[in-house]
């Protein structure tokens, strides 16, 4: 198998080439460096908190020159609201992380490095996490950030009618202490060492005088303020968001004055418009035109490893199929799917057969082989488990946005073994029914921006978790494992991660990449981090 993180452009002119760079934190204090580490395993840099060649990776980058110019992106949709604590699913993450910005950050490596916050530091239980914030910090609409922001922040985002998909990640937080403006203190009742992982990509600040003030609540969804290095000027939620660089901006200055994305649904149009030079880049790129964009030297065509892990969920709580409860029908799923054809056909090669479920550059990720596809076995396990003729499951339930097709050959493998399943798409509605608890069987992805396992095991294996439907067998592993800090941590992880593949828990399908192509005219780079599953850093794009 290719390794994820460095196989051969076999199938694209350019592939992101990245090496595993996520930290553990350890019990002592620590102040935050410039995030160059490669080890997934160490503790995290001590050292002076500044910018180096790890700038913070929403502040754009561009150096102390003015930025300049205009870019305008194609994309397939817009959300419905800017409001970064009114969001479903972590797909709102290329439109918030520009006019928005967590407390701590990430460099290119993927390490955590300074953001609002300039240090941080756990106490030697690692219950509480005390961060010192940066003091010449404004808003969009001038206000001064202080640390009653982010008190703010944490309750508003914990709104249960919100429905922010990263709230669970901070159910552990019992109090949040602000003794002065830049000084701001999270206190769990259980140790919570992974917490400063979560403070770059879930935890998005808002300004609590804005939206406390008459309208500002009703307004925020379209006219968003935050501290990021851009603003927003425009938002028609059919067509267009615009943004421009913030002038006030802490950090390094972006690259370009305005970037415009662009709505264009249909993926012919967003390639044609390429073409036509009346878009500058596209992400998203649907497989069907990989080869159109690779075969021109006009085009780049980029492959970017992303943590990212699409799979199926069975309920084992007594609302799916009861067959669900035998490992032996667990493992015949998993063996039945092609997962290498998956890859290929539905993907165009860009995405590898998923395995162990933290995929590599997540804490607690251990290299180990795909299940294998084995009808023959497969055919066996279920005679073996009383179901010589096959049996009938539930309906495959996801989100109407996810590709049928992955889904369809998903149902094709399982039939040719004997097991029937039908196709459930779900619309708007898809992430009440992941809340619910009570799917019978639901086919997602997780995109694990934390970079640490703790997030996926809470959320989708702990019986509480915000979309679990597991039966609880894993909670105290999952929770003492989550408790461990410094470099146990990895080791405790990888145990628990161990009882999902080795009893067929997840039905992991692929790995995916994100996908996007540029006019080698207009650009000449755009510096992804690593393993981010996400469009960012507009504001670094290198114009041509």
């Amino acid at each position: 198998m290719d390794n994820y993180w460095t196989r051969k452009a076999k199938l694209s002119r350019r592939t992101v080439l990245v090496s595993g760079a996520t930290t553990a934190v350890g019990v002592a204090a620590f102040a935050l460096g410039c995030g160059d580490d490669d080890d997934d395993d160490a503790p995290a840099a001590t050292g002076t908190a500044t910018q180096g060649a790890n700038t913070p990776a929403s502040g754009g980058g561009g150096g102390d020159s003015e930025p300049t110019g205009q870019l305008a992106i194609a994309i397939a949709g817009l959300p419905p609201t800017l409001d970064p604590h009114r969001t479903s699913g972590g797909g709102y993450f290329p439109y918030n992380w520009e006019p928005f910005e967590g407390l701590l950050s990430r460099g290119d490596d993927g390490a955590i490095i300074p953001g609002l916050a300039e240090s941080y530091e756990y106490s030697d239980d690692l219950t509480q996490l005390t961060l010192k914030l940066r003091s010449d910090v404004t808003f969009h609409n001038g206000d001064p950030f202080t640390s009653e922001d982010v008190a703010f922040s944490l309750e508003r985002l914990r709104t249960p009618d919100f429905k922010m998909a990263y709230a669970p990640n901070f159910a552990r937080i019992e109090n949040v202490d602000t003794p002065d403006a830049q000084t701001v203190t999270f206190r769990s009742g259980e140790p919570f060492p992974e917490l400063h992982q979560y403070l770059d990509s879930y935890f998005y600040v808002v300004p609590k005088k804005y939206l406390s003030a008459p309208g500002g609540e009703e307004n925020f969804g379209t006219t968003p303020v935050g501290t990021g290095p851009y603003k927003v000027t425009r938002f028609a939620t059919d067509s267009v968001i615009e943004f421009e660089a913030y002038e006030g901006y802490w950090g390094t200055k972006a690259k370009t004055q305005k970037v415009a994305l662009r709505a264009l649904p249909e993926a012919s149009t967003r390639i044609a418009s390429l073409q036509s030079g009346e878009v500058d880049l596209i992400w998203d790129l649907a497989p069907q035109f990989f080869e159109q964009v690779r075969s021109n030297s006009d085009f780049e065509l980029v492959f970017s490893p992303a943590v990212r892990v699409r799979f199926i969920m069975l309920n084992l709580r007594g609302q799916g199929n009861a067959a669900y409860k035998d490992p032996r029908v667990r493992e015949a799923l998993n063996l039945a799917i092609n997962r290498e054809q998956i890859a290929n056909v539905v993907f165009g090669g860009a995405a590898r057969p998923g395995g162990w479920f933290a995929p590599k550059g997540i804490v607690g990720h251990k290299e180990a082989e795909p299940y294998a596809h084995d009808p023959d076995r497969a055919k066996e396990l279920l005679a073996e488990a009383g179901f010589p003729d096959g049996l009938e499951i539930d309906p495959l339930a996801y989100a109407s946005a996810d590709p049928e097709a992955m889904y369809n050959g998903v149902l094709s493998d399982w039939g040719k073994v004997g097991i029937k399943s039908t196709n459930a798409p779900l619309g708007a509605d898809f992430v009440d029914v992941l809340r619910s608890h009570t799917a019978p069987m639901i086919a997602t992805q997780s995109q694990n921006v934390a970079y640490d396992g703790a997030s996926d095991l809470i959320r989708w294996l702990r019986s509480d978790g915000g979309y679990s439907i597991s039966d609880g067998s894993l909670d105290d592993d999952i929770d003492n494992a989550a408790g461990t800090g410094g470099d146990a941590r990895a080791t405790a992880l990888q145990s628990v991660f161990e009882r999902v593949y080795n009893e067929f828990l997840v039905i992991p399908i692929v790995e995916t990449d994100n996908v996007y192509a540029y006019r080698t005219d207009r650009i000449k780079a755009w510096p992804q981090i690593q393993g981010w599953p996400y469009p960012r850093n507009y504001g670094r794009i290198e114009k041509a």
